[in-house]
This record gives C-alpha cells, structure tokens and sequence, in this order.
C-alpha cells in the first residue's frame, strides 16, 4: 500500500520537527496538509533529513508563531516542492524567505496580523 496524500487536523502542532520526522518514512507521500489550531509551536534545533522525500505539496494552516527563518529551517530539505500554502501569523518583521524551491509552481502565503486593540 502506498500513501499518497496525508491531511492532519490536529488541535496544535506542538512539536513541527517531530511530526515531520514521523512522516519522512513515508516514502511515496506526495501531498501533505496540516491544519492546527493553537499557538503551541516548539522548534528544535537540527535539520531533517526531507532529501528523499517525494512531497510535491504542502499545506500549513497554523495559528502558530513560529518565526520565518524557524520554518525555512525546518523546511528547507522539500526539494521536490511544487504548490505551497501556508497560512501563519505575522509577528516579526525579518526577512522570511530563506529557502528556495527550485520546482515550485504555486505558492499562496497567507501572515495573519494580530491586533492588540
């Protein structure tokens, strides 16, 4: 059996490093989504070992505030990246786009503003 797509509603990612790890054994995965709901984001240092992974699209949907250059971090070994849409709050103003896609074809980024009214 070969699992092609994965979707993840999860109340909060807790830690993002290790639910990617427990999904790069999946090796015919080609579309990824995760959609959480609260702020619960932990990033570990190191980075994960996504070479061999076939993931074409991923999906964040996540009302975390992990930084800009924690993710690229993270996601910095999905070479195979074509559609990317990730949805996040907003809530440092560095430069964010530190990683590159070479294959991608569509991206939707989506930064939530918080207000403190």
């Amino acid at each position: 059996m070969k699992l092609e797509q994965l979707a993840l509603t999860v109340p909060g990612i807790g830690s993002l490093y290790d639910l990617l790890a427990a999904i790069v054994p999946l090796l015919s995965l080609r579309r990824l989504a995760i959609y959480a709901n609260e702020s619960e984001e932990k990033v570990k240092a190191g980075a994960l070992s996504l070479a061999q992974t076939k993931i074409e699209q991923f999906i964040l949907h996540s009302c975390s505030s992990i930084s800009w250059n924690k993710l690229s971090y993270i996601l910095s070994g999905l070479s195979n990246i074509r559609f990317l849409d990730i949805t996040m709050f907003h809530h440092n103003m560095n430069s964010f786009w530190w990683f590159t896609f070479p294959k991608l074809r569509y991206m939707c980024l989506i930064l939530v503003e918080v207000s403190f009214e």
